[in-house]
C-alpha cells in the first residue's frame, strides 16, 4: 500500500493524563504491569493499601495507551483494554488518551509493536546506571514521530495487519497445542518404559532378584572397607503401594536399596562466595547447573535429583538428571551413585516418570529429604533389559526434541514475520 503521508510528532495525537489517587490503607488495588514485546496489560497484583509501599497510584481508563518507562525498550506499549479500566499503575508507567479523531488506536498500537520503536527507544532511554534502569522520558516519548494518513488508510491498514495478525496467532496456537501434545507424549514414553511397555521382555535376562543380591553384597562390601556407612534398614514394601503389577524377572524395591547416597559430599556456596571464585567447572542446583567454579567436588558421572523447590510439584523441568566430568553441587540436589551406571540412568527415567507428591513434605516450600527419597518405591527391571530400555527411551525423546526444535524455529519464524510485516506497512506509509 504506497501512500503518500507525512509524519507527525506523537504529541500532536496523545495527551497525558494523570488520574492521581493516593493510597487507602484499607482499600484494594489491582496494579498492573506491562508485558515486553507489545503482549499487553495484566494484573500484576491485587492488594490492600497498607500492602503497597507507592503512597500514590494512578487509575488507567478504556483506550488509554500507557507504556512502562523502564521497559520501553523491550516493546512495554500498550492499550488498556475494558476489562482492565479502573485499575491502576505506577508512576513508571504514564498514561495517555489518544486523539480517535485523528488516529485508530489499533494503528498506534501496531506501530509500537515494531522492533524499530523499540531499539529508538532504547537510544532515548536516559539513566546513570545499566540498560534496565534507564527510563523513556515523557517529552522524548511524545517526539517520536509516526506516519500518518488519513483515518479512511489507517482503517485499511488495521485491517490487514488484524486479518494477518489473526492467522499468524492461529498458527502460534496450533504450535502451542502441539507443543503441550509433545509434552505428554514424552511423559506417556517414560511411564511406559518404567511399565515394562516399551521394550520386550527376554526370558534369558539375568532376573533382578540376582542384580539385587549383587547390590546388597557390593554395598556390604563398601560398608567393611569404610567407603560407604551403614544405612538404617528400609520397611518392607506394602501391597498398597504396588501401583501395577510388574512383568517377569522384575523386582519392587526401595530407591535407597539400590543407590549409595553421596549427599554428605555436597558443600554449598553462596553467590558472593562463587562471585570470587569463577571457573570453567559446573556448580549444580536443584534444577541443573546454575554457575560456574573454580573447583570441583565429583569426578564421576552420578545421579542428582532435586531436594527442594517448586519444580518438584510443577515439573517444569527434570527432576532427575545425570551430571558427568568434573562438577561441584550445592545442597538443593541429592547425590547418588550406583555399583552401575545403567542403574543411575534408569532412575533417572524412573524418578522423572513418578509422582513424587506424595514424597514431599511442605507447600510453601516443597522439599523431598533423604529419607523420604530413600523410601520410593521403584519398579526394577533386569539390567540387560535396562539397558533396553534406556537405548529405547533416549531414542524416542531425541525424536521428540527434534520436532520441539522444529517448532519451536518456526515459531520465531512467524515474529520475524510479523516484525518483517510492520515494517514494511509503516515504511511505505
Amino acid at each position: 500500500m504506497i501512500v503518500t503521508t507525512k509524519n507527525i510528532p506523537l504529541s500532536k495525537i496523545l495527551r497525558q493524563v494523570i488520574r492521581e489517587e493516593k493510597v487507602v490503607e484499607d482499600k484494594e488495588y489491582p496494579v498492573l504491569g506491562i508485558h515486553w514485546y507489545a503482549k499487553g496489560l495484566y494484573i500484576k497484583y491485587v492488594k490492600k493499601g497498607h500492602e503497597i509501599k507507592a503512597k500514590k497510584l494512578y487509575v488507567v481508563r478504556k483506550g488509554d495507551f500507557v507504556y512502562s518507562r523502564l521497559f520501553a525498550w523491550k516493546g512495554s506499549f500498550a492499550l488498556v483494554p475494558v476489562e482492565l479500566d479502573g485499575c491502576y499503575v505506577s508512576d513508571e508507567f504514564p498514561c495517555f488518551e489518544v486523539d480517535e479523531s485523528k488516529i485508530n488506536p489499533r494503528y498506534l498500537m501496531y506501530f509500537f509493536t515494531n522492533e524499530k520503536l523499540w531499539e529508538q527507544s532504547l537510544e532515548l532511554s536516559e539513566g546513570s546506571t545499566g540498560i534496565s534502569r534507564n527510563r523513556l522520558k515523557v517529552d522524548k516519548f511524545l517526539s517520536f514521530e509516526i506516519p500518518l494518513p488519513s483515518l479512511e488508510i489507517q482503517n485499511k491498514v488495521v485491517e490487514k495487519l488484524d486479518l494477518t495478525v489473526n492467522l499468524l496467532k492461529r498458527l502460534d496456537d496450533l504450535k502451542e497445542e502441539f507443543n503441550n501434545d509433545l509434552f505428554a507424549l514424552k511423559n506417556q514414553i517414560l511411564h511406559e518404559a518404567v511399565q515394562g511397555k516399551l521394550v520386550e521382555q527376554d526370558p534369558r535376562d539375568e532376573p533382578a532378584a540376582v542384580l539385587l543380591k549383587r547390590i546388597r553384597e557390593e554395598k556390604e562390601r563398601l560398608i567393611k572397607e569404610n567407603k560407604i556407612k551403614k544405612e538404617k534398614p528400609l520397611p518392607p514394601i506394602s501391597p498398597e503401594e504396588i501401583p501395577y503389577e510388574l512383568p517377569k524377572g522384575w523386582e519392587w524395591v526401595r530407591f535407597g536399596d539400590i543407590t549409595i547416597n553421596r549427599d554428605s559430599e555436597r558443600v554449598p556456596l553462596s553467590r558472593e562466595e562463587r562471585e570470587k571464585r569463577k571457573g570453567i567447572y559446573d556448580y549444580y542446583g536443584a534444577s541443573g547447573v546454575i554457575d560456574k567454579i573454580d573447583g570441583y567436588l565429583f569426578d564421576k558421572t552420578l545421579l542428582l535429583i532435586g531436594e527442594d523447590g517448586a519444580n518438584l510439584i510443577n515439573r517444569s523441568t527434570p527432576i532427575a538428571f545425570l551430571a558427568e566430568g568434573k562438577y561441584w553441587v550445592n545442597n538443593h540436589a541429592h547425590v547418588i551413585d550406583a555399583i552401575d551406571i545403567t542403574i543411575l540412568k534408569y532412575l533417572c527415567i524412573y524418578i522423572n516418570s513418578i509422582n513424587l507428591e506424595p514424597y514431599i513434605t511442605g507447600t510453601a516450600q516443597p522439599k523431598m529429604n533423604q529419607a523420604k527419597l530413600n523410601s520410593i518405591v521403584v519398579a526394577l527391571p533386569p539390567l540387560k533389559e535396562q539397558i533396553r530400555i534406556i537405548s529405547r527411551v533416549e531414542k524416542l525423546l531425541e525424536l521428540c526434541n527434534k520436532l520441539e526444535k522444529r517448532v519451536n524455529s518456526s515459531k520465531s519464524d512467524l515474529q520475524i514475520l510479523l516484525q518483517s510485516l510492520l515494517r514494511e506497512t509503516f515504511s511505505y506509509l
